[in-house]
């Protein structure tokens, strides 16, 4: 289930921000991590679906979202008195984008102020199967389709992506598989997540037990040196 704010809510908040005395008439972030599933809604059966992800591996056709909504509610921000700029920041689910153009369209025109955080969370297939992300193709093709975007609105934007180092499955030669796709991008980043197994989510069952969702045996770096190995891997810093 998908929790969304009403309009009426984040257009009241966003005319409260107006009359701070402090407030400049940007604002820097709406949505949170995954803006484009605001509203969404499963239209099956209550109770007769059985799958452990609306868009792994692949989107539901039960998931229905109208991710121009968005665009609509963000314009209306936008148009209020006092209210200068308008960005999505923290990011959005790019499989979902790319099932809409206009939506793709018109987040890159105007509402990215430069820089857009999209969370691949690593770049192996094998990896992100056990994540339940969408795999390196569909990353590699949102790439494309922002920068092509971000050609016709004639102006220099950047993906920067979120990234985590130690996952559940993940080894070493993962992380490299990872840090080699990034050097051939000219990508180096400075901040990686470290794994940190979570109560109450599958990624801490799957630490805790060493098996994939499937029953399945998969590695664990479990040390802190196997941590931080995979970790620096990332960072150009190499550990013995």
């Amino acid at each position: 289930t998908v929790r969304s704010r009403s309009a009426e809510s984040i257009l009241a908040e966003a005319e409260s921000m107006v009359r701070h005395p402090d407030f400049k008439g940007s604002i820097t972030d709406v949505g949170g991590p995954t803006a484009n599933m605001w509203t969404a809604v499963c239209d099956a059966d209550p109770g007769a679906c059985e799958r452990a992800s609306c868009l792994f591996p692949g989107i539901c056709p039960h998931f229905v979202v109208d991710q121009m909504r968005q665009i609509e509610l963000l314009n209306k921000v936008r148009d209020i008195d006092g209210v200068k700029h308008v960005r999505i920041a923290s990011g959005i689910r790019h499989d979902l984008a790319l099932t809409d153009g206009r939506y793709l369209s018109a987040v890159v025109r105007d509402f990215v102020g430069g820089q857009l955080k999209i969370a691949p969370e690593h770049l192996s297939d094998d990896v992100l199967r056990l994540m339940r992300k969408p795999g390196l193709k569909v990353f590699e093709q949102f790439l494309d389709r922002f920068e092509e975007e971000c050609v016709a609105a004639d102006k220099q934007q950047f993906v920067i992506p979120y990234l985590i180092s130690a996952f559940p499955g993940c080894t070493l030669q993962h992380m490299k598989q990872l840090a080699d796709w990034l050097a051939r991008r000219g990508w180096r980043p400075e901040q990686v997540q470290c794994f940190i197994p979570l109560p109450g989510t599958v990624a801490a069952a799957m630490y805790y037990a060493a098996i994939d969702p499937s029953g399945n045996p998969i590695h664990i770096a479990r040390t802190d040196a196997e941590r931080m190995k995979m970790h620096y891997v990332l960072l150009g810093r190499e550990t013995k």
